[in-house]
C-alpha cells in the first residue's frame, strides 16, 4: 500500500506548534469503523503531541534549529496509522527527501496496560522527532537517507540517546541498552540493514551505540551537546559522523581514536575503559542487563600460562576478559599478540585492577614489545588488589577507516592473549 491510500483515510487532525497529527478513530460516533488503522480515542494523540514538542523544545533551547518547512509556517505532518501497512515490522519512521519530513507512529504500539502504551508512545515520538531536527541537516541536503548509510548509525544513535534524556523515567528507553551490553565487540558504524557482503551488521545497527554518546555528554558536561549540534551542523559533503567528531574534538584538544599508549584518547583510553564498570557510568543500565559481556573468563594460576583467542576486533570496538587470581597470586603478565605488523596495528589494550567492590584501583597500558615472529607484541603486568578482586583485560581497536566498508586490512583485528601468574 503507498502513503497516499493510507494518508486519506486519516480525517481527523490536531494542529501544534510544530506539527500536525492527522489520525482517525478505530470506533467514530458515525460511519464506518477502522480496525487496525484508528486509535482509541485521543488519549493517545495527546501523548503523541505532547512527547513531540517536548523533544523540539528541548533541542532548539540547546541551539538545534527548527526544520525549514517549519520556519515557513508549515507544520511537520505526522500520520497516526496501521503502520504494517507501510513498513516490514511496524514501527515508526521518519521518511524525509529533499530536507522535508513526514512522520508515521503506531495507532496502537500493543503494550497490553494503558501506560504502558502512553510510556512507549512518547518514547517513540521522541524518537522520530529527533529524526525530524536532524534529517534536513544531513550533509547530502538532496538525497534521504536509506539504509546503508554513513549517517545511519549516528541517527539512530542520537535518536535513542535522545529517548532517555527526555523520558529518563521511562524503562522504555533503556530498549537497546541490551545489544549494548551484550555486544561491546560490535563497531560503533554498525549497520541495521543491506550492508555490503561479507561485512558485519545486522539489527540493531546503530541504535544500540546511543549509549556512547551518552558517555561524550557526560565526559564533556561542557560541551558535549555542542558535539552532538555540530556533527550534524558542520559536517562536510564527504564527512561521515566519527570523522567530524574527531575533528570537532581535536578542536578542543582531544583526540577521538589513538593506538599509542601514551595518548589519553577518547575511545580506547577512556569510553571503552570507563564502560567495564557498567555500575558506575550507567547505573540504570547495570540495574537491569547487568556487566557487559566477557570475551573469556580465565583463572590465573601463580608459575603458569593460561592463553584465549585468536578474536578478531571491529574498528571502533573493543571486548573484554576478566583475569581472576587463583589462591597465592598476586600479579598478572599479560601478553597480547597481534596479526597486525607494527605498522598496521591498531589495537590498544589496558589491564584494570578492580577491588572487591568492583571498582577499579588502577590501569596500566601494554606497551609494545619485541618478540613476535610477524605481528605486533602487547604486554603489561599489574597486581591484584586482593584475594577477592579481579582483573579486567580491555582491548580496543581504535583504527578509523577511511571508508565506511573499509577493506582496509586495519579495520578488523585479530589477536590472542597469554596470562601468566605470579
Amino acid at each position: 500500500m503507498n502513503f497516499n491510500l493510507v494518508i486519506r483515510q486519516l480525517v481527523q487532525n490536531l494542529r501544534t506548534r510544530t506539527f500536525v497529527l492527522n489520525y482517525c478513530l478505530r470506533n467514530p460516533t458515525q460511519g464506518r469503523g477502522q480496525g487496525l488503522m484508528g486509535v482509541d480515542g485521543e488519549e493517545l494523540i495527546r501523548s503523541y503531541a505532547e512527547a513531540l514538542e517536548r523533544t523540539c523544545a528541548f533541542l532548539t533551547a540547546r541551539g538545534w534549529a527548527l526544520p525549514p518547512q517549519v520556519v515557513s509556517g508549515d507544520p511537520v505532518p505526522v500520520y497516526v496509522c496501521d503502520t504494517t501497512l507501510l513498513l516490514e515490522g511496524g514501527s515508526p519512521f521518519t521518511y524525509t527527501r529533499n530536507g522535508l519530513s513526514r512522520v508515521f507512529l503506531r495507532s496502537d504500539n500493543g503494550e497490553p496496560t494503558r501506560e504502558a502504551l502512553r510510556q512507549r508512545a512518547a518514547v517513540e515520538a521522541t524518537h522520530e522527532a529527533a529524526h525530524v531536527l536532524t534529517h534536513f541537516l544531513l550533509p547530502r541536503r538532496t538525497s534521504r537517507l536509506e539504509m546503508p548509510d554513513p549517517w545511519g548509525w549516528f541517527d539512530e544513535a542520537f535518536a535513542v540517546f535522545l529517548e532517555g534524556q527526555i523520558f529518563p523515567e521511562y524503562a522504555e528507553n533503556l530498549r537497546y541498552a541490551l545489544h549494548w551490553v551484550r555486544s561491546p565487540e560490535w563497531s560503533l558504524e554498525r549497520d541495521a540493514l543491506a550492508f555490503p557482503p561479507g561485512y558485519p551488521g545486522g539489527w540493531p545497527g546503530g541504535y544500540f551505540a546511543a549509549w556512547f554518546l551518552e558517555y561524550l555528554v557526560g565526559r564533556y558536561p561542557g560541551f558535549g551537546w555542542d558535539l552532538l549540534r555540530d556533527t550534524w551542523r558542520n559536517a562536510t559533503e564527504t564527512e561521515r559522523p566519527v570523522r567530524v567528531l574527531a575533528r570537532l574534538l581535536s578542536q578542543r584538544g582531544v583526540m577521538f581514536a589513538d593506538p599509542d599508549p601514551a595518548v589519553p584518547d577518547l575511545f580506547g583510553a577512556q569510553y571503552c575503559i570507563d564502560t567495564y564498570f557498567v555500575q558506575r557510568v550507567f547505573p540504570r543500565v547495570f540495574a537491569r542487563f547487568g556487566e557487559r559481556s566477557l570475551t573469556a573468563r580465565l583463572m590465573v594460576q601463580p608459575g603458569q600460562t593460561v592463553g584465549d583467542g585468536p578474536d578478531a576486533l571491529e574498528h571502533l570496538a573493543c571486548r573484554y576478559n576478566r583475569l581472576d587470581p587463583a589462591q597465592r597470586t598476586t600479579r598478572v603478565q599479560l601478553t597480547l599478540e597481534a596479526q597486525a605488523t607494527p605498522a598496521t596495528c591498531f589495537l590498544k589494550a589496558a589491564l584494570v585492577a578492580a577491588g572487591e567492590d568492583q571498582q577499579p584501583r588502577q590501569t596500566v597500558f601494554l606497551q609494545r614489545a619485541a618478540g613476535s615472529r610477524s605481528g605486533t607484541r602487547l604486554q603489561g603486568e599489574v597486581n591484584f588488589p586482593g584475594p577477592s578482586s579481579h582483573v579486567g583485560l580491555v582491548v580496543a581497536n581504535v583504527f578509523v577507516p577511511a571508508d565506511r566498508w573499509p577493506i582496509d586490512t586495519r579495520a578488523r583485528q585479530t589477536y590472542r592473549i597469554e596470562a601468566r601468574g605470579l
